[in-house]
């Protein structure tokens, strides 16, 4: 029972936005699943297909945690860090081509 008074427990709490730590648990799981399967989609297609794809499940995983983090950053301290992170995605996806 003691592990459940944990999770209702405020991570975030500012006057538009707050977050407990099970609603930060399960939304972080929550986008990396997505981005997991989609990766792992477009890496078995790529497979079956026989060609060399830059982004796999490893990309996907990692982009929907930018993401999600990007998201958070948004509330917390101001919508232009959000954007850095967005320019400084788009710069790791074209250093890739």
């Amino acid at each position: 029972m003691k592990h459940l008074i944990f999770m209702d427990k405020l991570l975030i709490d500012t006057g538009t936005y707050s977050l407990s730590y099970g609603d930060f648990l399960i939304r972080l799981l929550l986008s990396l699943g997505i981005g997991s399967i989609l990766g792992l989609e477009r890496q078995y297609a790529a497979m079956k297909e026989g060609v060399q794809g830059y982004f796999g499940i490893r990309t996907f995983t990692f982009f929907a945690l930018l993401g999600y983090l990007s998201g958070l950053v948004y509330f917390l301290f101001s919508p232009w860090a959000s954007v850095a992170i967005f320019f400084g995605t788009l710069l790791l996806t074209a250093a890739a081509y």
